[in-house]
């Protein structure tokens, strides 16, 4: 149990991160035009998989260890892909806000 709450902590944090940094470079919810809060890149377990997973705790308490072991390890994975996300999509979105704000504050440049 300790392990999934491990994860959970961990893919909350990252998860968080990444929307306030995909905010912060003008790429969030409202350059996508979404219904949530926050940006929230996707990954393998998510609202419905959890919903899922937790139906399945309720039903099979006997099965508790193994459910906490597979729904674990797809956190993890969600972890991973969203950290290869980042990895790939943040420095490019990245140049993109200082060329946008270089052309914006060309003028404000003292030589």
């Amino acid at each position: 149990r300790a392990s999934l709450e491990a994860t959970y902590f961990v893919n909350a944090a990252g998860l968080f991160q990444l929307s306030a940094i995909l905010e912060k470079l003008n790429s969030g919810k409202a350059a996508k035009g979404e219904f949530t809060t926050v940006t929230m890149p996707s990954g393998l377990i998510e609202g419905t998989e959890t919903m899922f997973f937790y139906t399945l705790f309720i039903i099979f308490p006997e099965y508790l260890t193994m459910l906490y072991s597979i729904f674990g390890a797809g956190v993890v994975i969600t972890i991973l892909q969203r950290l290869f996300w980042a990895s790939k999509s943040l420095p490019e979105l990245g140049k993109q806000m200082y060329k946008s704000t270089d052309k914006k504050y060309k003028n404000l440049v003292v030589n």
